[in-house]
This record gives C-alpha cells, structure tokens and sequence, in this order.
C-alpha cells in the first residue's frame, strides 16, 4: 500500500492548491459564481492519476489478459480485427501496437489519457469542491476500478463527461461521445436511458416509476436474468452471457458495505433538499441526485450477483459532486467538520477495499516485472 499512499500524499497537496488558488467563473446558464480549480494544478494531477496507471504491473484482475491481447497484435490481420466486440477499442490496440513498435507502455498511456481525462475535465467543471471530489473519486476505490474495467473504466469516464452535454441540452455533442463509449464497451448504451429520463426533478414521477421499475426488476431477479442474459447477446457481449448464463445459482455477490456507503450521501441530499435547494436554484442538482440514485439501485443488485455491480460504475461517480452539494447545506464550522470526517472515513474504506480483492495491493512496477509473463507463451495462436 505505500505506492499508493505516496500517490495519495502527493494528489491531496496538489489538490488543495488547486483549490485554494481557484478563479471565480460565471455560470450565466444558472445565474451565479462558480470557483474553478487551478488549471495547473489539476493537469498535474491528471497527469499523478495516468503516471500510476500506466507504470502498474498486473494491478487488476485483467490485466494480463490486456496485456496478452496487445501483444498478439504483432500476428492480428485486418480482416479478422472486427469479429472481435467493442471494436474501436480493438482498433485502437491494434494501431497503437503498429504505430509504436509495440510499446506497451505507451499503449497503457494512451489508455490511462482517454480514463482520466474525461473524469477531471468533468470534476473540474461540475464540483462545487474539486479537491473533495478528486479525492473522493480515488477514496470511493472509484479510480481503482479500470485497473479491472479496462474498456469499461473507458466508456464510463466518456460517459461522464456526456453527462456535461445533455445538462447543457447540446444533444448532438452528447450522442457523439456516446457513440464513442459505445464502440469502446457496449454497455454503455445502458448510460443513454437512464441519464435522459434523470435530467428532471428527482422528486418527478418519471424518477419514482424508474425506480420502482428497477425495484420490481431486483426483487424478480431470477424471472428477469434470462431476458438479461438475450439482452447481453444482442449487444454484443456474448462472451459474457456464456460466462454468466447460470450466475445467480453461484450466490457471489459484492458486500452490504459497498451498498451502505452509496446510499449514505443520497439520503442525506433527500434529508437536507430544501437546504441544498436554497444554496443552488439550478436542477444541475437534481440532476446528480437522480443519477447516484439509479446508482445505487443498480449496486443492490450486486448483492445478487458481483458482475452486475459493474452496472453502478457508470453512475456511482456522481456522488463525488453530490458530497459538495450536501456540505453547502451546513454552516462553515460544521461543513469543516464534516468534510474532514468524510474524507476520513472514505480514506479508511478505500484501505479496506482495496485489500479485499481485485489483485490491486501490493502495487508492482512495470519494469521490474516486465515479460515474466512471455516466457512459453506463442503469442501467434
């Protein structure tokens, strides 16, 4: 864990300065002052947030599978590069093992660039407390996860920063980047319903019959899981529908803890609406409560089954500028308090996480492993 607590170290510094030496920004959309965080200072963490990822060493459950596919690009022909699902994402392998000799780390680069990117840019524009939120995106374990979700972690953080468009009602923009995110994972079509209808009051009633929908779908799991299991098929991600036709009789769901902590915040902002409300007249609001709302629905049902968790990752990240928008409820002593407990308890959280599972700890460096892995392996077949 020392690799990551120097990271950690070194993000929470530049975050504060990025904060402590924001500009002011008018928002004419909703009629007041936003402070901004440093640009500088937020490049250098981006660039904190990539340097990790790129330089780790089997940290992730798929790693090597990534890793093998990049390298069994030297062998890959044209023609046989689109049986494969997700195929933007295979065509950016496959170019960058081309265009740069098969540099891995330059690929991971590459990688760790279209991740993080949209995620800060989208932090940076949207929270009302960007060192909170920055710091609360890797306390969540939420920076962890595309170290697993390599493609996933991709689309997700696409999907973010469309999130920014459709507030905006620049749905051109929006469809664009989610034509993107979809030929990188196609998962992320499921991002496209959902952050429509949540783009309106969260107490409407479109939220509350989306909800319950989901609700009756968690209850009936079992009658819904072969639709689910078609549904996987038609997207594309037949391998998954193999691997996970008879899932739910294997019971390995993720902990109650996960779904705690999710469900914390959006209480809170329902608890303290009015307050929150009264700080920020926008729907802007609303608009992350509902999206951190369907995802926590959908991390119940990783109660059920681990895989179907992954669902949450495109939404869970809202709560990094919801925690922001809660706070501004509170008075300046209490709201420092608060924060301090809350960046407290997420950094122990994070410890345990990520101790846990997912082959993240210990943190290893590239170079100190690098091709123990090829070693027998024909990478032709």
């Amino acid at each position: 864990m020392t690799a990551y607590y120097i990271f950690i170290g070194i993000v929470f510094v530049l975050a504060i300065m990025a904060t402590s030496y924001s500009k002011n920004v008018f928002i004419e959309s909703e009629g007041r002052y936003f402070k901004q965080a440093n640009t500088i200072f937020v490049t250098i963490i981006f660039f904190v947030l990539v340097f990790l990822y790129t330089f780790r060493w089997c940290n992730g459950t798929d790693f090597y599978n990534y890793y093998l596919d990049f390298q069994k690009m030297k062998y890959a022909k044209w023609d046989t590069l689109f049986e494969n699902r997700d195929i933007l994402f295979t065509l950016l392998t496959y170019y960058s093992y081309k265009i740069f000799d098969g540099n891995f780390i330059i690929y991971n680069f590459i990688l760790g660039v279209l991740t993080y990117l949209p995620i800060v840019i989208t932090i940076r524009k949207h929270s009302e407390n960007f060192a909170l939120s920055i710091l609360l995106y890797i306390f969540m374990t939420l920076y962890f996860i595309p170290y697993n979700t390599v493609r996933q972690g991709i689309a997700c953080g696409l999907c973010f920063l469309a999130f920014s468009y459709v507030y905006d009602k620049q749905y051109i923009k929006f469809f664009f980047i989610m034509l993107i995110a979809i030929a990188i994972h196609s998962s992320a079509m499921l991002f496209i319903p959902i952050v429509l209808l949540s783009n309106r009051d969260s107490h409407s009633k479109e939220i509350y019959i989306g909800v319950f929908i989901l609700l009756i779908i968690f209850l009936g799991l079992g009658t819904f899981w072969n639709y689910i299991i078609k549904f996987l098929n038609l997207i594309g991600q037949s391998k998954m529908a193999s691997d996970y036709k008879d899932a739910l009789s294997e019971g390995n769901g993720i902990s109650y803890l996960r779904v705690i902590v999710i469900f914390i915040p959006i209480i809170l902002s329902y608890i303290y609406y009015n307050a929150i409300k009264s700080q920020n007249k926008s729907n802007k609001i609303d608009f992350i409560i509902n999206l951190s709302l369907f995802g926590a629905i959908f991390m119940l049902f990783g109660l059920k089954f681990a895989i179907l968790a992954r669902i949450s990752q495109y939404f869970e990240i809202y709560i990094v500028l919801l925690y922001p928008y809660i706070l501004n409820a509170f008075s300046k002593e209490e709201k420092r308090l608060l924060t301090f407990t809350i960046v407290i308890v997420y950094f122990l959280y994070m410890s345990v996480l990520l101790n846990s599972g997912g082959n993240l700890v210990p943190y290893q460096y590239y170079y100190d492993y690098k091709g123990e892995w090829m070693i027998d392996i024909d990478l032709s077949r």
